[in-house]
């Protein structure tokens, strides 16, 4: 399934400003685009090959550690070295993980517990109501500057580890990580409900990370969305199919497929987690619900701080041709995918990086059809003659914000409406220029 020739826009003037896009048409449709961009081939053609490394991690604002690995992966295996992760790759990639997740948490949560429209209609769910307060700015940056996660090093020693692992106890779970990860293990959804249930009350010994879950719960309600999860890195020849498609399909790093059909990857498809394997019906799977897809990073943050933490998350390079090479890594989104063609004398020929974004919003797969829908069905926010059916309910802006989330915390989703004249509306950034990022960190790309 190649994507439409709409479902791609042209390129922005930097990534910064790339964002994935539900526009409306004149005649009133509803239509999902994305100015994303394949920046590493502009960028990588006719370097050598070892400036993959130096250079992706800045193109790519997020998760640079992963991408820095990925892309030292494929190019080893490109060169035709062993292909096999060290102790260093594994903790290097366990800290990173790490600090992407808490970031994302302490900077951008608190966006999901702002209130929006509540649209009444079966999509949009129940109505949002305020929730527990989010923690003032302030406060949160101090406490976050204070976890020993977040310094510059690559990897930890033993002791910074084990002041991590104070800290996450004390302000993520508010109590032992291993016994709450021993409860999550048999009974996920239950242990995540009551413990978000607890972080319903306001007091200040309540951490921060429950709030924030409880106001997730609120927003999305029953809102649930079988995991279609990719499967691929544990298995070569799937990774050989996937570097042949990369090499030889035009824009397929843009929407990519696996056997003819979008796929989904997250915290909630990890390799090692024997629950994103369920064999349960699709809607029993214990990560259908879409709040469960938040509440699954939790799990993520507490075993990567623990003691096997740096096994937690797979790696590998594999050589896909004559000096070409695919090196890839579970990262705090998902699956990151990095090919690489090197020319005759050592420079790159070629390269392609395939981010978890692609996959999770792809323009036919079950989160860009669900926000058409919802956008299809309801009336926008603010707008002065609203769009949409007439006498539709408000969209739930808050949830949209829930939902967009739940699969990516970083994307920009930004919606562009018509008013009935033919004039494009957008939506202000306060009302439904949806980004789950944080405005201070401009470049959400990855």
């Amino acid at each position: 399934m190649d994507p439409s020739p709409a479902a791609v826009t042209g390129a922005p003037a930097s990534p910064a400003e790339a964002a994935l896009w539900l526009r409306q048409r004149p005649e009133g449709s509803w239509q999902w685009a994305s100015t994303r961009q394949e920046w590493a081939g502009r960028l990588l053609r006719g370097r050598a090959a070892d400036e993959a490394p130096r250079l992706l991690p800045a193109l790519y604002a997020l998760c640079g550690g992963a991408h820095r690995l990925a892309a030292r992966h494929a190019v080893a295996a490109a060169s035709g070295e062993a292909a096999s992760a060290t102790e260093v790759d594994a903790q290097a990639l366990q800290v990173d993980t790490l600090r992407e997740h808490l970031r994302r948490l302490w900077l951008d949560g608190p966006r999901l517990m702002l209130t929006g429209p509540a649209g009444q209609g079966a999509s949009a769910g129940p109505a949002a109501s305020p929730g527990p307060p989010a923690p003032g700015s302030g406060e949160m940056a101090m406490t976050l500057a204070r976890c020993p996660y977040l310094g510059n090093e690559a990897t930890l020693d033993d002791a910074a580890h084990c002041e991590g692992r104070r800290w996450v106890e004390e302000h993520v779970f508010g109590t032992d990580p291993d016994e709450w990860l021993a409860a999550w293990r048999i009974d996920p959804a239950t242990v995540a409900q009551r413990w978000s249930t607890y972080g319903q009350a306001t007091a200040s010994l309540v951490p921060w990370p429950a709030r924030w879950l409880a106001a997730v719960r609120q927003r999305l309600g029953a809102l649930a969305q079988p995991p279609q999860p990719l499967r691929v890195a544990a298995d070569p020849q799937a990774l050989r199919t996937l570097a042949t498609q990369l090499r030889s399909q035009s824009g397929f790093a843009l929407a990519p497929t696996i056997g003819g059909r979008p796929a989904e990857t997250g915290c909630w498809t990890r390799l090692a987690d024997p629950l994103a394997w369920s064999t349960a019906t699709a809607r029993a799977h214990p990560y259908a619900p879409l709040w469960m897809r938040h509440a699954v990073r939790l799990a993520d943050i507490a075993h990567l701080s623990g003691p096997l933490g740096a096994h937690w998350l797979a790696q590998g390079a594999l050589a896909t041709g004559e000096r070409e090479g695919l090196g890839w890594c579970e990262m705090a989104r998902g699956l990151l995918v990095h090919w690489v063609r090197l020319g005759d004398h050592g420079a790159i020929a070629d390269y392609r990086v395939l981010a978890p974004t692609e996959w999770n919003f792809h323009p036919q797969g079950a989160a860009a059809r669900w926000l058409l829908e919802a956008a299809a069905a309801h009336a926008l926010a603010g707008a002065e003659v609203p769009a949409g059916p007439s006498g539709a309910a408000l969209l739930d802006v808050a949830q949209v914000r829930a939902f967009v989330a739940a699969y990516d915390p970083c994307v920009e989703l930004r919606i562009e409406a018509m008013h009935p004249e033919g004039a494009a509306r957008r939506a202000p950034p306060g009302d439904l220029a949806v980004q789950s990022g944080a405005p201070e960190a401009p470049a959400r790309h990855a």
